[in-house]
């Protein structure tokens, strides 16, 4: 007589699914989840910061406060928590055309910044030779959306 497993069987895709959470220079928190790629959570709001802090053990908030990035794995308790603030909240990284922008990296010429505005936040990528046009540029940033990271036009750096 076969054993019953004690748990349900957890396809493996689910099972590798992970949180992560990043918060930038300005304190906002954004969640992406490897699995479910072209949506993300962007929290600004004090008390919706709380609903993801309180998950988080001292030596976790302390970690995301100076830059590091917090991976939450799909299989322990406080991933439902942020399952749920997911699928209430998580919005479509769709651009319109015409939100991209390429331009000359200040003082180097041998290098081209591409910026995509998305809902008030802007992404960047640095390229070298040879430089993207636009169309290339928007097919990188749907297949490999984690090359193009927060960017800060005031500062002209990456937060």
């Amino acid at each position: 007589m076969a054993r019953q497993p004690l748990y349900p069987h957890v396809p493996k895709s689910q099972s590798q699914g992970k949180f992560i959470i990043k918060m930038d220079r300005t304190g906002s928190i954004l969640i992406n989840h490897n699995l479910r790629p072209g949506k993300d959570v962007f929290l600004q709001m004090e008390s919706d910061k709380e609903l993801v802090t309180d998950l988080m053990s001292n030596r976790e908030r302390e970690d995301l406060g100076h830059g590091w990035t917090l991976e939450i794995p799909d299989r322990e308790p406080r991933a439902s928590t942020l399952s749920e603030l997911w699928e209430v909240s998580a919005t479509e990284k769709k651009l319109p055309p015409g939100d991209i922008v390429i331009q000359d990296r200040y003082g180097d010429p041998n290098h081209k910044i591409v910026k995509i505005y998305r809902g008030g936040r802007v992404y960047a990528a640095t390229y070298a030779q040879p430089f993207p046009t636009k169309e290339s540029a928007m097919k990188d940033y749907f297949e490999n959306p984690k090359s193009f990271e927060p960017y800060d036009e005031s500062t002209g750096r990456y937060v």
